[in-house]
């Protein structure tokens, strides 16, 4: 439906953002080509990586980091990134020279929050004092 809506306007009047969820078997070049077609677009503004949720995130997606970094030197993206689910992954964020773009769930209701175990719940959560502990030696290193 976006890739209708936006036929016919030029594209440097908006701004394009996506998110690519990770599998294990992705070819990430044919689903960067399959998402341009459907946008009907030859680049994406920002694409992230989608829900990353384990604080190894940055090791776990190696391959995918890689394919996004070249379809940036291709101009396919012009900033790349990932959004975060739990204090776990986000302690990986900070200082991360990988990411363009860093977008961080808030979860004002307190609903659907995630878990150390990753896992959704309407629970409260148990967020363990390591993480926010060590997400905050990354930002004052």
């Amino acid at each position: 439906m976006l890739g209708q809506a936006l036929k016919g306007l030029p594209r440097d009047s908006y701004r394009l953002m996506t998110k690519y969820t990770v599998r294990p078997n992705d070819d990430p070049q044919a689903k960067f080509d399959r998402f341009r077609q459907v946008l009907n677009t030859e680049y994406f503004d920002i694409l992230l990586m989608h829900c990353m949720r384990s604080a190894q995130w940055p090791d776990e997606t190696r391959r995918i980091q890689d394919a996004f970094s070249e379809a940036k030197s291709k101009k396919i993206v012009l900033a790349k990134g990932a959004s975060v689910h739990g204090l776990q992954a986000l302690a990986a964020f900070p200082g991360n020279p990988w990411l363009d773009v860093a977008m961080i769930r808030m979860n004002h209701a307190g609903v659907r929050m995630d878990t150390p175990d990753m896992r959704d719940t309407n629970d409260l959560g148990d967020v363990k004092d390591e993480a926010i502990e060590r997400m905050d030696r990354a930002l004052n290193a």
